[in-house]
């Protein structure tokens, strides 16, 4: 049992530990995954994302007559072999007005609120997937 110390990167497809200590950032990467806008975000909105399967930022800009349900749904580049977990965290005060919830699946997770969205307001929201 020694120490190893790695002055480049060292790039490694699957990993297993038993204890991880991050001495810094934890910075994901990947392709953004693809957003498409749920009916409860009404007529003529907008949703775009910035991340990627792990984590980043939806954001979404309500067309007239939201209502309450799924105002976004974000498909993975790359499945997961579970179910995942997903925290949505509110960016603002307009975002933490609503009651927002994930459900997640294999290959997306949806973004909904049980609160009806206002016209032409946006909201925003950081998301961190794990498996």
């Amino acid at each position: 049992a020694g120490d190893v110390s790695i002055a480049g990167k060292l790039t490694v497809k699957d990993i297993e530990v038993s204890n991880l200590t991050i001495n810094g950032h934890i910075v994901t990467s990947g392709s953004k995954p693809n957003v498409i806008a749920g009916s409860a975000s009404g007529q003529a909105s907008s949703v775009s994302i910035d991340g990627n399967d792990t984590s980043g930022t939806i954001t979404i800009v309500a067309g007239t007559n939201p209502t309450a349900g799924e105002m976004v749904r974000v498909e993975f580049v790359g499945g997961f072999n579970k179910k995942p977990k997903v925290i949505i965290t509110s960016q603002d005060d307009n975002s933490a007005s609503l009651q927002t919830y994930a459900k997640p699946s294999v290959n997306s997770f949806t973004l909904g609120t049980n609160t009806k969205p206002s016209n032409a307001t946006t909201y925003s929201y950081s998301y961190l997937v794990i498996e």
